[in-house]
């Protein structure tokens, strides 16, 4: 059976690049880091064939661990 990258639990690289290639720049928000900060939490969402809000991810870094 063929993978499927959206629920698949390990994406890999490329799976989804035809989706980034087809956004609309102004839907991308770029902002400058500072090189002094630490991250601690990244938060993101990826969106279903049908557009739709498929899932949630966020990564806390200060989160205790299992």
């Amino acid at each position: 059976m063929p993978r499927d990258p959206w629920t698949d639990p390990d994406p890999q690289p490329g799976d989804f690049d035809a989706e980034i290639e087809a956004m609309d720049p102004a839907d991308i928000e770029f902002h400058e880091g500072n090189p002094d900060a630490k991250v601690t939490r990244i938060a993101g969402y990826a969106r279903g064939p049908d557009g739709r809000i498929d899932r949630w991810w966020v990564h806390d870094d200060e989160a205790p661990r299992a």
